[in-house]
């Protein structure tokens, strides 16, 4: 499975994912998604728990 088939199975499955998942996608450690969210360069959606999850679209 490539990473465009992948990322099509998040799509189709669920919009919004955990940190884990986006850094695996985009091929970085979870700290650089933290990082570009305290620069304001990535905005997560709060679940009602309070965990962030990331937009696939962004």
């Amino acid at each position: 499975m490539n990473l465009y088939e992948f990322t099509s199975i998040l799509i189709t499955m669920n919009r919004f994912i955990r940190i884990g998942k986006a850094a695996k996608i985009v091929g970085v450690s979870t700290q650089t998604p933290r990082r570009w969210e305290n620069e304001k360069r990535l905005i997560p959606k709060p679940t009602k728990g309070g965990q962030r999850r990331y937009d696939v679209y962004e």
